[in-house]
C-alpha cells in the first residue's frame, strides 16, 4: 500500500501504532514542520519495519501551490457575492447594514488578510497534500497535527471520495493551553465565537469607561478647520520623547516636523492597538500628558457609549443569524475541482459575523461616523494596508458627506502574498451599490507597491508615487560597520504565527552551534510569549537573546539578517547586511523580497540549509562596495526617494494637489 502521514511538531510519535505499516509498504512523510529530528526519527524508525521512505520538500511544495492558487482565490473571493442570492439581493446587499455600508466589505472573507488569519497557508498546504494525494495514487492519509482546519478539510475529501481513501487521526500532545484547544476546535463553531465576542465585549466596554473618563479630565482643545486629520493607531510613538511630553509618531515623523516648521494645525485621531512596549494604562497616561501639553490628540473609542456599544452587538446577531441563513448555499459555493475547501475558512465566516472581528468593524464603523460629526479638516491621511477599519471609516466619510479628501499612504513594503492588498480588476471599476469602498488617492511610496496596485486595476487617477516617509534614513547609503561576524539576527513580523515558524526554523538550526549568537527582534505588537507557546518551547530554555533596541541600532552590528513579511528585510540591504528569506512549511513565505534575485538575498526551505547558507555568509570577505550598490538598486525599486531631500515637502505638496513633484 502507499501511505501519506502527514505530521507537524505536535504529533505524538511515540503513540504511532507501528502495526498500520508493513514491510514493503511506500511510505511518503509530509511535514508541517521544520523539525528536523522528528522527519529523521520518523524515517530510520519505519525503514527497520521494512518501509520504504521518502520525506517531501514540503516548504517548496506549499509555497508552489501558494502561488498556482493565489490569484484563483482572489477571484473567487470577487466573484462570491454575486454567486449567493437571497430573494433579489446578493451578499453585500443581504449583510448591508445601512443605505452606504456592508459589512460583508467588514469581513475577514472580503479582507483576505493573510497576517489575520491563517486561512490561505492552510488552503496552501490542503492544496499541496490533495495533489500529492492524487499524482502518487496514496491509499491512506495518517494525519497528525493540531490545525482543526486541515483535519476537517481532509475528513470532507476523503468521505467525497468513499472508499478510494482512508483518513486515519493520529495522537497528538496535549494543547498548551484550553484557548488553543478551543481555537482549533471544529465542533464548537458559532458558540466558541459567540462566548469570545462576548468576553472581548466585555473588556472593550471597561477600556472605553477609562478612555472617556480621561477625555472628562483632559479635553482637547478643539481647532474650527484643522490643515490635516492623521488617523493612526496608537500607541506607536517614540517612548523616548514621550517621556519629556513630547508626541513623535513613528509613522510620519518627518512629516510631523514639516507640519510644525510651517505652524500648520494637525488633529490626531487615534484608537488603541495592544502594544508590547506600552502597556494599555501607560498609553492613557502619555495621551494625557500630550494633551495637556497642547497636542490635538483625539481618542475615538471616547465616542462609544454603552447604547452605541449595544447597537453594535445587536447589529452583528442580526448578520450572524442571516449568515447562518445561507452557510449551506456558501458551504456548495467553495468548490475548486475535486475538493471543497469551506472547512478552511469556516472559522473566518463565523468570526466576521458571529465573533470579535466583526464586532470590531461594526465599532469603527460608528467611531468614525461620530468623529465626522465634531471634527473637520482640509484633508485626511491614514496608512493604507486595506483593512476593515479603513472601509469603515470611508464608508462613514460617505454617509455624512463629508468632502475633504482622503489620503490612504501605503507606508509599508508590499508582499504579493499579502491578499489584502489585490482585487481584481472589475471588483475595483465595478460602480454599483455596495460596492468597494476607495479613498480618493492611494499615495505608493514606491514603484514596486505602485505596479501591483496598477496591474489589479486601480486607475492611474487614483494612484500617486509619495515619498518614502518612513524610510528617509535610507537615502543615504550606510557604511560597513565594525559588525560582530559571528552574530545573526531574526526579524519577526506582527504575526505571532509566521514569527514562530521562523523561530522554529532558526532554533532548529542554531540550537547546537555555540559558535554563532542569536538575537531576537520582535515586531512593538508582537507578543513574544504566545510566538514561544505557539512553537512550544519555553523562552528560558532558549538560547537566543530577545532583543529591544532600535533596530537602526542592531541592523548595525550584524552581518546577517533572517526574516519573513518584515520591511526590515529591505532596510537591512541598506546596513549591508546579507538576507536570508526562510521558506517553512509552518506558513507561506510572504517576504518583500520573494521573487527578487540578487547577491544578498538567499532563500532557504529548511533548517538545514539556512544553517549551512548563513555559515557560508559568515565565512566569506565582506565586499563592500558590491554589496552597497546591489542593495541600492533594490532599495529603489521598493521606495520612492525625491532627488531635492526634501521628502516631507515634497509629500505635503503633494496632499495640496501638486503631483507632478512626485510622479
Amino acid at each position: 500500500m502507499k501511505h501519506l502521514l502527514i505530521f507537524d511538531a505536535f504529533w505524538d510519535v511515540k503513540k504511532r501504532k507501528e502495526e498500520s505499516f508493513q514491510s514493503g509498504d511506500q511510505i511518503l512523510l509530509f511535514p508541517l514542520t521544520s523539525n528536523l529530528d522528528l522527519s529523521t526519527r520518523l524515517k530510520e524508525r519505519l525503514e527497520v519495519l521494512g518501509c520504504h521512505v521518502q520525506v517531501l520538500a514540503t516548504a517548496a511544495l506549499i509555497n508552489s501551490a501558494a502561488q498556482r492558487i493565489r490569484d484563483r482565490y482572489i477571484e473567487f473571493i470577487a466573484t462570491l457575492p454575486q454567486k449567493i442570492k437571497v430573494g433579489n439581493k446578493n451578499l453585500k446587499e443581504f449583510f448591508a447594514i445601512d443605505e452606504v455600508a456592508s459589512s460583508w466589505w467588514f469581513s475577514l472573507v472580503a479582507e483576505k488578510n493573510t497576517f489575520k488569519t491563517d486561512f490561505f497557508t492552510r488552503l496552501s498546504q490542503f492544496d499541496a497534500i490533495v495533489r500529492i494525494v492524487e499524482s502518487e495514487n496514496i491509499n491512506q492519509i495518517f494525519l497528525g497535527c493540531q490545525s482543526g482546519k486541515l483535519k476537517s478539510a481532509l475528513q470532507l475529501y476523503c468521505r467525497d471520495k468513499g472508499r478510494e481513501i482512508l483518513l486515519k487521526c493520529l495522537k497528538i500532545h496535549r494543547f498548551s493551553s484550553l484557548r488553543k484547544q478551543i481555537k482549533e476546535s471544529s465542533w464548537l463553531s458559532w458558540s466558541k465565537h459567540i462566548f469570545h465576542l462576548c468576553f472581548c465585549a466585555i473588556v472593550f466596554f471597561i477600556k472605553c469607561l477609562k478612555i472617556r473618563r480621561l477625555v472628562r479630565r483632559h479635553p482637547i482643545k478643539q481647532v474650527v478647520d484643522n490643515h490635516l486629520i492623521f488617523i493612526t493607531a496608537f500607541p506607536y510613538f517614540d517612548v523616548s520623547l514621550a517621556k519629556q511630553g513630547v508626541y513623535q509618531d513613528k509613522l510620519f515623523p518627518y512629516l510631523q516636523k514639516e507640519l510644525d516648521n510651517n505652524q500648520k494645525s494637525a488633529l490626531w485621531a487615534v484608537f488603541y492597538v495592544q502594544n508590547e512596549t506600552v502597556s494599555f494604562d501607560e498609553a492613557l497616561r502619555y495621551a494625557s500628558s500630550f494633551i495637556q501639553n497642547g497636542y490635538q490628540i483625539f481618542l475615538l473609542e471616547q465616542t462609544l457609549t454603552f447604547s452605541k456599544q449595544i447597537w453594535c452587538l445587536w447589529q452583528l446577531f442580526r448578520h450572524g443569524w442571516r449568515f447562518l441563513r445561507v452557510r449551506s448555499a456558501l458551504r456548495q459555493q467553495h468548490v475548486w475541482g475535486n475538493y471543497n475547501f469551506f472547512p478552511i475558512l469556516e472559522d473566518d465566516w463565523y468570526k466576521s459575523f458571529l465573533g470579535p472581528e466583526g464586532y470590531q468593524a461594526l465599532l469603527f464603523y460608528v467611531m468614525f461616523q461620530e468623529f465626522f460629526k465634531r471634527f473637520s479638516g482640509q484633508k485626511i491621511l491614514y496608512c493604507c494596508e486595506m483593512h476593515a477599519w479603513e472601509k469603515a471609516l470611508i464608508f462613514a466619510k460617505q454617509k455624512l458627506k463629508k468632502n475633504a479628501p482622503l489620503f490612504a499612504y501605503q507606508h509599508a513594503t508590499v508582499s504579493r502574498m499579502l491578499l489584502n492588498y489585490f482585487n481584481t480588476f472589475d471588483e475595483i471599476r465595478e460602480k454599483k451599490r455596495y460596492d468597494l469602498p476607495q479613498p480618493n488617492k492611494i499615495i505608493c511610496n514606491g514603484p514596486i507597491p505602485y505596479d501591483y496596485l496598477l496591474a489589479c486595476g486601480w486607475p492611474k487617477t487614483c494612484l500617486v508615487m509619495g515619498e518614502a516617509i518612513r524610510y528617509q534614513g535610507l537615502r543615504v547609503r550606510n557604511p560597513i560597520f565594525n559588525r560582530q561576524k559571528r552574530t545573526i539576527l531574526v526579524v519577526f513580523s506582527i504575526s505571532d504565527e509566521e514569527s514562530a515558524a521562523i523561530l522554529r526554523a532558526s532554533y532548529e538550526a542554531f540550537k547546537e552551534q555555540s559558535s554563532v549568537e542569536v538575537w531576537l527582534k520582535p515586531h512593538p505588537f508582537l507578543e513574544m510569549d504566545k510566538v514561544f507557546d505557539i512553537v512550544g518551547l519555553d523562552k528560558n530554555d532558549c538560547p537566543f537573546f530577545i532583543k529591544e533596541d532600535p533596530i537602526e541600532e542592531l541592523l548595525k552590528l550584524v552581518l546577517v539578517v533572517i526574516v519573513g513579511e518584515s520591511s526590515v528585510s529591505v532596510e537591512a540591504l541598506s546596513f549591508g547586511c546579507e538576507v536570508v528569506v526562510v521558506n517553512v512549511p509552518e506558513w507561506i513565505n510572504m517576504s518583500p523580497l520573494a521573487g527578487i534575485n540578487g547577491y544578498m538575498i538567499k532563500n532557504v526551505y529548511s533548517a538545514l540549509e539556512l544553517r549551512q547558507t548563513v555559515n557560508d555568509i559568515l565565512a566569506k570577505p565582506i565586499g563592500e562596495e558590491e554589496i552597497l550598490e546591489e542593495a541600492q538598486k533594490i532599495i529603489n525599486r521598493f521606495f520612492y526617494f525625491s532627488k531635492d531631500l526634501q521628502g516631507p515637502k515634497a509629500f505635503l505638496n503633494l496632499l495640496d494637489n501638486k503631483y507632478e513633484t512626485m510622479e
